[in-house]
């Protein structure tokens, strides 16, 4: 987790917990493997915009882009 995403939460008092698992291919494979259910596991989507600025987005595993 990068500090910027951990400043975030902890500013807004989002409650957040870091399990670490092994490297995986995809969100899900990540969730199975975690033993935690799909929408409670976050993940970071990086998107570029019209000016080519990178962004990154920050949802639930189960949602899509």
């Amino acid at each position: 987790m990068t500090h910027r995403i951990s400043a975030y939460l902890d500013t807004h008092l989002i409650p957040y917990r870091v399990i670490e698992h092994v490297e995986s291919q995809s969100s899900f494979a990540s969730a199975y493997l975690s033993q935690i259910p799909l929408p409670q596991l976050a993940k970071a989507v990086m998107l570029e915009d019209h000016e080519s600025k990178r962004l990154m987005a920050v949802l639930p595993a189960n949602y899509k882009i």
